[in-house]
C-alpha cells in the first residue's frame, strides 16, 4: 500500500478504523471515506493516530459521517493538505488546529450545526491567509447573525 496515491472508501457503513491502516511513508494524496458512520471513532482519536502516516495527503473528503467532534489536533500531520471537505456533518463549532496545514486552499465545513469558530482556529487561519487565499465554506451553517457573531465575518 506503499504506492497507492488514491483511495474512495466512500459507502462502506464503516464505523471503525484502525490506527495502522496506512504504513509508514504512505504515498497516499487522495482519500475520501464519505458517507460512513466513523464520528464516533474520530471523536477519541485524540493524539491524531489515524494520520499519523499520511503527511503528504493532499485531498480529504470526509463529509457526512455523523461527526460531531474533533480534537484539536486530529489533522495536525496532514502538512500538505490543500483540500479539506468535512461536510454534511453534526460539527457544532470549529476548533481545529491549523496551524501546520501551511497548504490549505479549501475547506468545507458546509452543511454542518456550526455556530462558532474558536479565536485560536480563525487566528490560524488568518495567518495562513496571509499568505495564499483560502477558500472556508460555511454556508447551511446556523451561525448567528448578532453583534457577537461578528468576529465570525
Amino acid at each position: 500500500m506503499l504506492d497507492i496515491e488514491t483511495a474512495d472508501f466512500n459507502f462502506n457503513y464503516a464505523n471503525y478504523y484502525n490506527i495502522f491502516f496506512f504504513p509508514e511513508n504512505s504515498s497516499m494524496k487522495y482519500l475520501s471515506f464519505s458517507n460512513n458512520f466513523l464520528g464516533p471513532a474520530f471523536q477519541y482519536d485524540t493524539g491524531s493516530l489515524f494520520f499519523a502516516n499520511t503527511k503528504r495527503l493532499i485531498s480529504l473528503e470526509m463529509s457526512n459521517n455523523f461527526i460531531s467532534e474533533l480534537a484539536y489536533e486530529f489533522f495536525k500531520n496532514l502538512i500538505k493538505l490543500q483540500v479539506l471537505d468535512i461536510s454534511i456533518n453534526k460539527l457544532q463549532m470549529i476548533n481545529i488546529s491549523f496551524v501546520h496545514m501551511t497548504e490549505i486552499r479549501v475547506l468545507d465545513f458546509s452543511s454542518n450545526s456550526i455556530t462558532s469558530i474558536s479565536k485560536q482556529s480563525r487566528d490560524e487561519l488568518d495567518s495562513i491567509a496571509t499568505d495564499h487565499r483560502v477558500y472556508l465554506d460555511l454556508t447551511s451553517n446556523p451561525l448567528p447573525c448578532t453583534c457577537e457573531g461578528l468576529e465570525l465575518m
